[in-house]
C-alpha cells in the first residue's frame, strides 16, 4: 500500500476535511461532518452509531474519477 501525505487538514468540532499530496497523479479529498458535534466525551457511543459522515472523493490528474458517501463510527479499542 501506499501512505498519502496530507497537503491541507482541517478539523474543528463541526467539520473534518482534507486534501493529499499526489502520488502517480492520484489524490484524495475528503469533507465531512462530525454527527454529534465533536463532544464525544459526553455522548453515549457505540459501535453502531456513526460519529462522522461525508465524501471521500479520488482524483486523477486532478479530475474527479471516483466518489464514496462514508459514516464512520467511533472504535475504543481493545
Amino acid at each position: 500500500g501506499k501512505n498519502f501525505r496530507y497537503k491541507t487538514l482541517s478539523v474543528t468540532r463541526e467539520r473534518f476535511v482534507f486534501t493529499t499530496v499526489a502520488i502517480g497523479g492520484i489524490s484524495y479529498s475528503f469533507s465531512g461532518a462530525f454527527l454529534k458535534g465533536g463532544v464525544f466525551a459526553e455522548a453515549n457511543l457505540d459501535d453502531e452509531t456513526p460519529v462522522l459522515e461525508g465524501v471521500l472523493v479520488k482524483h486523477q490528474q486532478g479530475k474527479k474519477v471516483a466518489e464514496a458517501k462514508l459514516k464512520f463510527i467511533y472504535f475504543g479499542g481493545t
